[in-house]
């Protein structure tokens, strides 16, 4: 059964909850320091929140930039502006079609808040970043990715349209047979073409709330690489913890992680499509810069490392840990102190088009020998494969994708990770711009080869510029 568009502000469906008092944000025009997940860089901004179609309009016709904000859970700048427009009071789901699995909501909602409707009527997201705790809109404008990525691409793959709010008030409606242009521009385009008001996109069908486990232990990156790859066929899902912290010979040993859904029989018998449980804890905003540091790292991964001791264990995982392990710790972030953190992801392709460049795991191998000898470690290193991929601004490309971890400290990371960024260029890769905060507009102009055409349908459809951001600033992109 397809349901309608509910009245204004009426939630539909009465498992989806409506809009805590938390999440609201008031029309106060007092300017405040902002942050995103990393904690760094501060920016002072006016927030204000949207909690209707009409507020998208009447904001849109304002001259001075301004930018869409979710949940905030971008590492670095890229949900950062003087003025942003908070979405989170937009969580409304709109209609959903319970036979296809085709839901329409509003950009605000939580893949939290789709999990609790969606679950218990037999879906699942069809790609899901490792929190749940970002909105749609959020999703859809960094084309975000997961772990099914060498099997089903990013998020972008199933989003059949998006209802937006174009510079000026205009509303439109775009996908891939309508509008192509602009749905091609905007899945990815880091919020720069206009406010994205709804969303209509297809779930996946599932039996249960758990999933298929394998975990294999590996002795050093090139085994780590090649379980990988050669359970691409095999698994929906894969994913692997690396240790970055010995030395060149075991440096990259890891867990790898694969998973399949599995069926009604496996799991917990009693409740198959059982929720997750809210966080467990929460990290204070006291926690000293110093706890996170190449010492604790070290021990940590060592500990990780030997959590199992045979080669290969066969497991049922709930999703929740499988999927979101850190959201099982609230304000985990804080962990690395106020000063905050960089989360820095890349991705080169198994071959790079440079002669003189390593590609793949001989890009991975150099870009964790250079870290090394600049005395940097990552607390937490996870590794990925990915396949082909089509997008403007859109981070994925076939090839490996490896995440890495960094206290801030005194700035020191910051010229290294320069110097990994220059490597993964010469590579052929790029970086995630969910995650950046230190790239320079040189080195993503090299990375995007696309970077052009954006800019020619952002001029089209936001010709004096009205979205923009301090990363696309940063970056030259406005």
């Amino acid at each position: 059964m397809t349901s309608s568009s509910p009245p204004a502000h009426e939630p539909p469906f009465g498992s989806v909850p409506p809009i805590s008092a938390g999440r609201l944000h008031s029309g106060s025009m007092q300017r405040k320091n902002i942050t995103g997940w990393g904690r760094f860089p501060v920016v002072a901004a006016v927030r204000r929140g949207a909690r209707s179609l009409e507020d998208l309009v009447r904001f849109a016709r304002e001259r001075e930039p301004l930018l869409a904000q979710g949940s905030s859970l971008s590492y670095g700048d890229a949900s950062l502006s003087g003025r942003l427009i908070s979405a989170l009071p937009l969580n409304r789901l709109l209609s959903f079609d319970s036979s296809e699995g085709v839901l329409c909501a509003e950009a605000g909602i939580t893949l939290e808040e789709i999990i609790r409707f969606a679950l218990p009527r037999g879906w699942f997201l069809p790609v899901t970043p490792g929190t749940k705790f970002v909105t749609l809109g959020g999703c859809i404008c960094a084309d975000v990715h997961g772990k099914n990525h060498h099997v089903d691409g990013s998020i972008g793959s199933f989003v059949r349209e998006i209802h937006m709010v174009l510079a000026g008030g205009t509303e439109i409606r775009c996908s891939p047979q309508q509008n192509s242009e602009l749905f091609e521009a905007t899945v990815g385009g880091m919020g720069l073409t206009g406010f994205v008001y709804a969303a209509t996109v297809g779930l996946r069908r599932v039996q249960s709330a758990f999933l298929q486990v394998r975990t294999e232990k590996t002795s050093d990156l090139e085994s780590t690489c090649r379980t990988l790859l050669a359970t691409q066929s095999e698994y929906t899902y894969s994913v692997a913890w690396i240790d970055t912290f010995p030395g060149a010979t075991r440096r990259g040993r890891g867990l790898v992680m694969l998973g399949r859904h599995a069926p009604a029989e496996e799991g917990d018998p009693t409740a198959p499509l059982r929720l997750h449980s809210p966080p467990r804890a929460s990290v204070p905003d006291c926690v000293p810069a110093f706890l996170v540091n190449r010492f604790s790292g070290r021990v940590f991964n060592a500990l990780y490392y030997r959590k199992q001791w045979r080669r290969q264990a066969d497991s049922v995982v709930h999703y929740d840990p499988f999927f979101y392990p850190l959201d099982a710790l609230a304000n985990w972030n804080r962990l690395y102190g106020r000063g905050g953190f960089l989360q820095y992801q890349f991705v080169v392709p198994f071959d790079s088009p440079d002669e003189g460049a390593n590609g793949g795991e001989g890009a991975i191998e150099e870009v964790l020998g250079l870290l090394a000898r600049r005395g940097f470690g990552s607390t937490l290193a996870v590794l990925k494969t990915f396949g082909p991929q089509r997008g403007l601004l859109s981070f994925p490309t076939a090839g490996l994708t490896l995440a890495l971890d960094f206290p801030l400290g005194n700035g020191r990371i910051v010229q290294a990770l320069d110097e990994v960024t220059k490597m993964v260029v010469r590579a052929g890769g790029r970086v995630y711009l969910a995650k950046d905060a230190v790239v320079g507009q040189a080195d993503f102009e090299a990375m995007f080869p696309r970077l052009d055409e954006f800019r020619r349908i952002k001029q089209r459809f936001d010709p004096n510029g009205l979205f923009r951001s301090v990363q696309s600033d940063r970056l030259g992109i406005t």
